[in-house]
C-alpha cells in the first residue's frame, strides 16, 4: 500500500490560521487595521511580488501584514524513524511593516512587543497542541533573530516595505505520519 502524502505547506497554513484566530483580538488592540495574520509559503522573489501586488490595491493593502512567511525551499529529512514522515528544517519570517525613521526602541514598542512576539509565541503553542508534530514539552529547536528594520544582514531589504522581523531559522519540526 502506498503511503499517504504529507503536505507540510498545507499543515503550516492551518497552524497559522489557528494562530491568527487566537491572537487577532490582541493584535487589533495594538493596531486596529490588522485583519489577520497573513500566511505565505514561497521563495523570496514570489513573496516580494505578492506583497507588492497586494500593496498596489487599496482593498488588500492592509491585509499584507503581519506576515508569517515560510521561506522556500525547505528541506525534509526522511526515513528517520517509524511513525515520523520526516524532520523539516524551516526558515520562518514573522514581519510587520513600519516606517523608515523609527529607532529601535520605538520599533519594539510598536511592532515587536504587541504584534510579532505574540504571533511567535502562539505559533509555538499551536505546534505543541497540534498532534501532527512531535514536540517535547513545547520545545522546538530553532534560532531566533530580531531584526529591527530587516535587511537580512546584507544591507538590502527583500521586502517592498520597511519591516521589522522576527526570523526563526534552523527550525526543526518532526512531522508525525499517524496524525496527518
Amino acid at each position: 500500500m502506498r503511503a499517504k502524502p504529507v503536505y507540510l505547506r498545507k499543515i503550516l497554513r492551518e497552524v497559522v490560521e489557528k494562530v491568527s484566530d487566537a491572537v487577532i483580538a490582541e493584535l487589533q488592540l495594538a493596531n486596529p487595521y490588522i485583519q489577520k495574520v497573513h500566511f505565505e509559503c514561497a521563495p523570496w522573489l514570489e513573496i516580494h511580488k505578492i506583497l507588492e501586488l497586494m500593496g498596489s490595491n487599496p482593498a488588500t493593502e492592509n491585509a499584507r501584514y503581519p506576515l508569517f512567511a515560510v521561506i522556500m525551499p525547505y528541506t525534509i529529512q526522511k526515513g528517520l524513524q517509524i511513525g515520523v514522515d520526516g524532520e523539516a528544517t524551516l526558515r520562518i519570517i514573522i514581519a510587520k511593516n513600519n516606517n523608515e525613521t523609527d529607532r529601535t526602541p520605538a520599533r519594539y514598542h510598536v511592532n515587536f512587543e504587541p504584534i510579532l512576539y505574540p504571533i511567535m509565541l502562539e505559533f509555538f503553542e499551536q505546534l505543541d497542541n497540534d498532534k501532527r508534530f512531535e514536540t517535547v514539552q513545547g520545545l522546538v529547536p530553532h534560532t531566533q533573530t530580531d531584526w529591527p528594520y530587516y535587511d537580512d544582514g546584507k544591507e538590502t531589504n527583500p521586502f517592498p516595505d520597511f519591516v521589522d522581523v522576527i526570523e526563526l531559522s534552523n527550525l526543526k519540526l518532526k512531522i508525525l505520519t499517524s496524525n496527518c
